[in-house]
């Protein structure tokens, strides 16, 4: 039988995991009140897929709570630990879908094949060791305590958070090198900024929190890992809802550089890529906008 304060742990990480997964659902509707009409059919695509990932994670989480709360007479080993490995591949979804979109913007805004190829990779990886660990899990549920068990989760947990953080780091390194007189390039600047770190280094602090109570046999690292998935998908649809403040922008330069070149190539002039609505030559000449997911009907709801 579970001790009291496990069950504790576990009553209140549900309670904060359904109250999260609440504020995404008014933030879904916010979003589809306001772009429906407007945005790209692809991100009403995403914004639908990640509120089913996390609607399939809190199930998840309100499946444990049930099992060891409700449930009695069953072996907390053998029969609750079905609803480990649902968590475990629903909050990589929920992470893999997120770091993609903000790679994607940043491939957008940089073009930077080398580094976007190198963090889908990192990706890539963390989606493959993960599904590994659930589905050891899965068919080995007394095994699921080992080492190997804690190894594997600890890698996966590592490598997004990792993930996490070099998404704003390297979209802040291009920024710095946008060179312009404009005060509000340099106020967009300023915002993409903030947005970036705040959109990485929150999810990367609950990442590691977790990973480090779960590392020291900690009962509490549930309170951060049950909610971290409704994290995620509240990380992408924050920034989807801020998409129309950088609409207003006339015109920002970004040096054509890739993060893959060598910093002893010549350095290429500026090249226009940004601009309140781009152009069809625009499209055929390569460039791209700062945010192409800003650029929207400009007459939209408050």
């Amino acid at each position: 039988m579970p001790s009291l304060r496990f069950l504790g742990i576990l009553l209140s990480s549900s309670w904060i995991n359904m109250m999260i997964f609440a504020l995404e659902i008014v933030l879904v509707y916010r979003y589809f009140s306001r772009f429906l009409r407007y945005g790209p059919y692809a991100l009403h695509v995403l914004v639908a897929v990640i509120l089913l990932v996390d609607a399939v994670g809190t199930i998840g989480v309100c499946a444990s709570t049930w099992l060891y709360l409700v449930v009695d007479g069953v072996d907390p080993i053998k029969d609750h630990l079905w609803t480990m490995p649902l968590l475990l591949v629903a909050t990589s979804l929920s992470a893999v879908l997120e770091q993609t979109f903000l790679i994607y913007r940043f491939h957008v805004l940089s073009h930077a094949r080398s580094m976007t190829a190198f963090l889908l990779s990192l990706v890539t990886f963390h989606m493959i060791i993960t599904t590994w660990c659930a589905v050891n899990i899965a068919l080995y549920p007394v095994r699921s305590r080992s080492g190997t068990a804690t190894i594997t989760f600890i890698l996966g947990a590592s490598t997004a958070a990792l993930v996490d953080l070099l998404i704003p780091g390297v979209l802040i390194w291009q920024l710095q090198k946008i060179n312009s007189s404009l005060q509000s390039t340099q106020c967009l600047i300023r915002r993409v900024s903030i947005q970036a770190v705040s959109s990485g280094t929150l999810v990367a602090f609950l990442g590691v929190i977790a990973m480090t109570l779960f590392a020291l046999m900690r009962t509490a690292f549930l309170i951060f890992w049950f909610p971290l998935g409704r994290v995620y998908g509240i990380t992408v649809l924050i920034n989807l809802l801020a998409r129309h403040r950088s609409a207003n922008v006339d015109e920002i330069r970004f040096p054509s550089t890739d993060l893959g070149h060598s910093m002893d190539d010549e350095p290429s002039a500026e090249t226009p890529v940004a601009s309140r609505r781009p152009s069809k030559s625009d499209a055929e000449d390569g460039l791209a906008p700062i945010d192409e997911f800003s650029i929207s009907t400009p007459d939209l709801p408050p």
